[in-house]
């Protein structure tokens, strides 16, 4: 695969992975600064669940679709680099908040904004990077994820603790406005690589649709995020508030556990799962769905141990096998996406991606939580919430499913690369 003139593609994923993880901050500050937002704005368990998932998730899947559209039609970079000012300015602006409907509505344009993310930087990686690398790359991309965690759950719970959730916010917004002008000017876009036999044209979203129903790999990978994110963000989503209430840690020991064993540990296991996979691939090209599939079944008995422990250490044992196994999956599942389609379709199966992962996922899986947890707090009190969090356990194990069964079908539906 060429690479287009002047596209320098470390700069570019090294670019690409500091728009990731300053996602991942702003996603990872709502969860450290949930207890003392809760004690200011005077909230539910319900309502602290629909600001730190059904407002950002809903608008952000919501907005993946027709920003999807727009990265397989005009310039990436410029994408990128929009959505990243757009969701650090209103970031810094939430510090302004004085109403659950304010944060709410703020939250909800910050999803508008990290929409277009995900899908505009991994199809850049796509063009610029073989599929022999794309696990390895993209897991780089998705090492933003625990990154942003490590430095939200860090930095974020000490300045929570010392200056409040309002300056936790307004400092998390200004750098991401400085990356978008370096995204503007740093980043040349390049040229889109086509497959034998396909067009240089991006399709309509009815022959998107068909081309998602014509391929039962797709239809599994697709439906996997739905349960697995709903599982993760239910389970990271309330983690400080786990270890607050039911182990007695304040916020910024609480981000210190998470930043240590869900943020670095996360980044061992992004790398490492991207580099094994792109190993075993060339064995068998059903590796990365059989790797995703073994990832989630570990996940689930390490969710139980995490939450069922009456020790710390227990807990933080397998909270860091939790980070370890899921985040080794982010880049792989990403990177196989991007083998199903063609160059075209990209940045819409991305947005298709994320409308299951954000909308049906991540929004869903913290209202469950907060839900059961407001529900049984009358019987279990304090110990609610750990009962809530058992969900995980279940849907872990669905997704791990989904996985094993894409790989039934994968090897006959890649499509060919080009080989200039």
């Amino acid at each position: 695969m060429s690479v287009s003139a002047g596209v320098k593609p470390g700069r570019v994923l090294a670019l690409c992975l500091a728009a990731h993880a300053f996602l991942a901050i702003d996603r990872g500050l709502m969860g450290v600064l949930q207890e003392a937002i809760k004690r200011d704005l005077l909230l539910s368990d319900s309502q602290l669940a629909m600001i730190s998932g059904l407002s950002f998730g809903i608008f952000f899947a919501l907005a993946s679709l027709p920003i999807g559209w727009l990265v397989d039609h005009f310039n990436r970079r410029n994408i990128l680099a929009i959505s990243v000012l757009i969701f650090s300015g209103i970031t810094a602006l939430g510090a302004g908040a004085s109403s659950f409907g304010q944060l709410f509505l703020m939250r909800s344009v910050v999803g508008v904004g990290e929409a277009g993310g995900i899908p505009a930087a991994t199809s850049l990686l796509a063009d610029l990077y073989p599929p022999s690398r794309r696990a390895s790359v993209f897991s780089i991309f998705y090492i933003g994820t625990p990154l942003g965690l490590v430095i939200a759950f860090f930095v974020g719970g000490w300045f929570a603790t010392h200056f409040g959730w309002r300056g936790v916010l307004l400092l998390a917004g200004l750098p991401g406005m400085m990356l978008a002008v370096a995204l503007r000017f740093l980043i040349k876009e390049p040229v889109r690589t086509i497959a034998p036999g396909t067009e240089d044209q991006a399709p309509s979203p009815s022959a998107i649709l068909a081309f998602i129903l014509g391929k039962r790999s797709l239809r599994h990978l697709l439906f996997s995020p739905v349960v697995t994110s709903a599982g993760g963000a239910g389970l990271i989503g309330f983690a400080a508030s786990f270890f607050v209430r039911i182990h007695g840690l304040d916020l910024a020991q609480a981000g210190l556990v998470l930043g240590t064993f869900y943020g670095i540990v996360g980044m061992i296991g992004s790398f490492g799962g991207g580099w094994l996979v792109d190993r075993l691939v060339v064995r068998d090209p059903r590796w990365p769905t059989w790797w995703c599939a073994l990832a989630y079944v570990i996940a689930a008995p390490a969710a139980a141990l995490m939450l069922l422990s009456p020790s710390l250490i227990g807990a933080i044992a397998g909270l860091s096998i939790v980070a370890l196994v899921t985040n080794a999956t982010y880049g792989t599942a990403s990177a196989v996406l991007q083998s199903l389609v063609t160059a075209r379709m990209r940045g819409s199966i991305m947005g298709v991606f994320a409308l299951m992962s954000y909308f049906f996922g991540s929004a869903l899986g913290p209202m469950i939580v907060g839900g059961m947890s407001d529900f049984l707090n009358p019987y279990f009190a304090v110990a609610a919430l750990r009962w809530a969090m058992l969900s995980a356990i279940v849907l872990y194990l669905w997704g791990a499913l989904h996985f094993a069964l894409a790989s039934r079908h994968i090897f006959a539906e890649l499509i060919p690369e080009p080989n200039n």
